[in-house]
């Protein structure tokens, strides 16, 4: 029954995106260019990260790093797919009362949005790891046994949003919350069999394998229980938080503010984003490397909460009473204003934590300079192909634009900074120009979406 349903739900979103290409054509076509050019520079960019790690794999310390960056960007992806997840009544009134088991009816969808998002961000993806994972010490096997490991992350990430929703939501544990916390700690255990494999230790890679397939089937079983008994938000709630907004704020950010943090998904990215951030940065702190763990958390956690500005172009009508009064040049930059402080508020407390853990300033200017290439990037996918929240078909639309636009952003960034050093320009003023390329272009897209709205 479970494939029936599946094929269904990717059916009715394989026609609602052609419905929107046939609508854009050259916005389509562009996008698919983009997409294949995508994957080609991320197995450049791979294989040229896979000859400089190559020889320092051999230290446990060096791979334990790299695992541990992949393993919380897998936790935070697993995390923000697990709670997008519309559900049994995306199935419609009709199949939602059809005599079949809830859980089948869940899994169906979850395995219909988890196959559209693999075939559109995997080979980037794939592209960009396996030339790291496959030129250590360990060799293919090690590189199977951290894909399995990254999976197994996943799936523990997506049950740790779960308990983390129930608990802000019902502020009770229940004992599938406590099999959760086993099940990250059981992920835990497992990336680091994975890092001992890497390095090149033949049975842990084996154990890696053995284990992330247990912690998967476990993870799946716990996440769809979990999801079945999601609790509902409460409405009219945050309303002393907009009227404090309103006083420090101009009327167009703080509506845009209003408007993003309006939504559920928003909100549990940015929170999503703040807590696998500080958990990297715990875990730098006691491999005693602050600087590189402030590069990890930060991150990880500008990704997560990018999901703020790349919603921003799909709920511009939204708040049109803000800005129909404004050029659509002013209302971009209220837009761009809003989206960049609810990222400011994910990355915040990572910065504080890092600050306090004695990160450099170097390191912090480098992670500011990732996390306003991921917000820019976002607009810019954002604007071309707006995410209103309608189902899978503007998520997987606008997750692969914005893949496309991070890898084409930072080609082109080092592409400008190689060309500004041949002129003798420093590094630093060609990462500050290129900065300010990038958020003039995401503005502009921006403003081109207000345009249209």
């Amino acid at each position: 029954m479970s494939w029936p349903l599946s094929e269904a739900c990717l059916r009715v979103e394989a026609r609602r995106l052609a419905a929107r290409a046939c609508a854009a054509p050259l916005v389509a076509a562009v996008a698919a260019c983009a997409w294949l050019g995508s994957s080609a520079l991320a197995l450049r960019a791979g294989s040229t990260a896979a000859h400089a790690l190559s020889p320092l794999l051999l230290d446990l310390h060096v791979a334990r790093v790299v695992v541990l960056s992949l393993a919380l960007s897998a936790s935070a992806a697993g995390a923000a797919l697990g709670l997008t997840a519309p559900g049994i009544t995306a199935l419609g009134g009709t199949l939602a009362a059809a005599p079949v088991p809830p859980r089948v009816a869940l899994a169906a969808v979850a395995s219909a949005r988890l196959t559209a998002v693999t075939l559109l961000a995997a080979p980037p993806l794939v592209a960009a790891v396996a030339p790291v994972a496959v030129a250590g010490p360990g060799g293919v096997l090690a590189g199977s046994a951290l894909v399995a490991a990254l999976c197994a992350c996943a799936v523990a990430g997506a049950s740790l949003a779960e308990l983390a929703l129930r608990l802000v939501r019902q502020r009770i544990i229940r004992r599938a919350d406590a099999i959760s916390a086993a099940i990250a700690l059981s992920a835990a255990a497992t990336c680091e069999c994975a890092a001992s494999g890497v390095a090149g230790s033949a049975p842990a890679s084996v154990t890696a394998l053995l284990a992330s397939v247990a912690v998967g089937v476990l993870g799946a079983r716990t996440w769809l229980d979990a999801a079945l008994e999601r609790p509902v938000a409460m409405p009219g709630r945050g309303r002393g938080a907009r009227q404090r907004w309103r006083r420090i704020l101009p009327v167009l950010e703080s509506a845009a503010l209003a408007v993003l943090l309006r939504a559920p998904d928003i909100r549990l990215a940015l929170a999503t984003g703040a807590g696998f951030g500080l958990v990297g940065m715990g875990a730098a702190s006691v491999a005693g490397d602050a600087g590189s763990g402030l590069l990890l958390a930060a991150g990880v956690a500008a990704l997560a909460a990018g999901l703020a500005p790349l919603s921003a172009g799909g709920r511009v009508e939204l708040a049109r009473w803000a800005w129909s009064a404004a050029s659509p040049g002013r209302a971009a930059a209220g837009w761009a204003v809003a989206s960049g402080l609810a990222m400011t508020a994910a990355l915040a407390p990572v910065v504080l934590v890092a600050g306090v853990l004695g990160a450099t300033m170097p390191a912090m200017l480098q992670s500011a300079h990732a996390a306003v290439v991921v917000g820019a990037a976002a607009l810019v996918a954002g604007a071309f192909v707006p995410r209103r929240a309608a189902g899978l078909g503007d998520d997987a639309a606008a997750l692969a634009a914005f893949v496309t636009v991070v890898a084409l952003f930072l080609a082109g960034g080092e592409a400008a900074r190689s060309r500004l050093a041949a002129f003798g320009v420093a590094e630093a003023i060609g990462m500050c120009l290129w900065l300010l390329l990038a958020c003039t272009v995401a503005v502009g897209a921006l403003r081109r979406r207000v345009r249209l709205a």
